[in-house]
């Protein structure tokens, strides 16, 4: 591994692995290897400084070189079991399903103390799988349904190794399909005993993330679980080849619905502007307060006092959370696993959800719970859940009139990005800057939608 470059400056192990994931997401993979070459150069020895770039090589570089550069860690690492479950998904990637299975099963002959990592599995393969249909999905040359065909290819030889591996250990496969929740979903399960006694649980993408490619490509690929377990995706065009009552009639296993949890009781001033492509967090989501001040054309200061001194009336509170309870009620009618109880009884006690759909564990946990009951299982201790929280890394301020006439039992006086407190102040000058960019077209469609529902509007990104 030798690559020519100037010496990087001096950082920690964490800061140059953060810097490499940065450069990976701004596309600059040529900048993300080179710190990584240089990182293993000085710390040969590190086995998760090897994982991460055998993922990075997963993601980003041909099978070859993935596969090439898993059996130099292999010799660095024998026997170690999280190089080889990385490797296990280099030979998948590069079509090697045999040695997979010889190699999985070899490491757990000669080393039984260390038990199949459902979870572990579940993450790895995930990576290899995504980086590899998106790159499909974007090759311009390529006609549509030879791009679904090649897709559901990868996709049918990674779930069936999968299946055959725990098969053969009278281990089901379970498929969860959804939005955002889905994925810390997933890691709950595959981290209950007396569940991973009889199911492993496997995730894709997030539903809304998908392609209309991958969407027909993960269809195709249904019949290979044992369960799928998948949030009720109510007849949207976007989401067509996944609709529920489609999968009921296509899928011969077992098919169980939960619902898509969305609360907008805590933040009535909220909303996501329906037709309108907003970046990331904090923008995704928008103040009505804000934006109207911005409309009115006061100023970024005067925005900041508004927002931080505006009340929202008791009645418009209550009457937004009765109004989100009834549907989320509608949105548990006839399905296998329900919640709104939950949400109604608790939702006081403690911070149930940091936006409209990023839920916390509490919630994702006793979907898994009714899940466990469903399947005549043991509940999974609150303890337990701990790791899982997933969802936490943005949240929304919940308003101190919120509080209090809710009756809730916590505050949250700030908004929280990347698991970093952002003020209300950063927020309205960060609002302003976007809404200067965007044409008075689209500055006319948000305030159309805010005015066709009202002071208190929430469409949140669901299904």
């Amino acid at each position: 591994m030798t690559q020519d470059s100037k010496p990087l400056p001096k950082m920690s192990l964490q800061e140059c692995i953060a810097t490499a994931r940065q450069c990976e997401a701004a596309q600059d993979i040529d900048g993300a290897r080179v710190i990584m070459l240089q990182m293993l150069a000085e710390t040969p020895h590190n086995v998760h400084l090897w994982v991460i770039w055998l993922q990075l090589l997963l993601r980003t570089a041909p099978a070859e070189e993935a596969l090439s550069e898993s059996t130099k860690a292999r010799a660095h690492f024998p026997g170690n079991p999280l190089i080889m479950d990385v490797s296990v998904a280099a030979l998948l990637a590069g079509g090697r399903n045999e040695d997979a299975h010889d190699l999985v099963n070899k490491l757990h002959s000669d080393h039984p103390e260390h038990p199949i990592n459902h979870d572990r599995l579940s993450r790895i393969y995930r990576l290899a799988l995504t980086a590899r249909c998106e790159r499909i999905g974007k090759n311009a040359s390529m006609p549509e349904g030879e791009k679904i065909r090649a897709i559901s290819d990868i996709l049918h030889r990674h779930f069936r190794f999968l299946k055959e591996l725990f098969a053969a250990r009278n281990i089901g496969l379970i498929f969860v399909n959804g939005n955002c929740q889905s994925w810390p979903l997933m890691r709950i399960l595959n981290s209950h005993t007396p569940l991973r006694e009889r199911y492993v649980s496997v995730c894709y993408k997030a539903i809304h993330t998908m392609t209309s490619l991958e969407m027909e490509a993960v269809r195709s690929v249904q019949d290979i679980f044992d369960i799928v377990l998948t949030q009720n995706i109510r007849s949207r065009s976007k989401y067509a080849p996944l609709v529920t009552s489609d999968l009921r009639d296509a899928i011969p296993g077992t098919l169980l619905t939960y619902p898509t949890c969305w609360f907008s009781g805590y933040f009535p001033d909220a909303f996501a502007p329906s037709g309108v492509a907003c970046p990331p967090f904090p923008l995704a989501l928008h103040s009505v307060t804000v934006f109207r001040s911005f409309l009115a054309k006061k100023s970024p200061r005067q925005a900041v006092d508004g927002f931080e001194n505006a009340k929202i009336g008791h009645a418009a509170i209550k009457q937004n959370l009765e109004k989100n309870l009834a549907e989320l009620d509608e949105r548990d009618e006839g399905l296998d696993i329900r919640i709104t109880d939950h949400i109604r009884d608790t939702f006081r006690k403690a911070p149930l959800f940091y936006t409209f759909n990023h839920c916390a564990v509490d919630v994702l946990g006793e979907i898994a719970n009714r899940i466990c009951a469903h399947l005549s299982l043991p509940p999974i201790g609150k303890r337990d859940l701990a790791p899982y929280e997933g969802l936490n890394g943005v949240a929304w301020h919940v308003a101190d009139e919120v509080r209090d006439c809710l009756g809730l039992r916590f505050a949250r006086d700030h908004f929280v990005l990347q698991k970093k407190p952002l003020s209300r102040a950063e927020f309205v000058r960060s609002s302003y800057a976007y809404y200067a960019k965007l044409s008075a077209d689209v500055l006319e469609m948000i305030n159309c939608g805010i005015k066709d529902s009202g002071d208190t509007i929430h469409e949140a990104e669901a299904t």
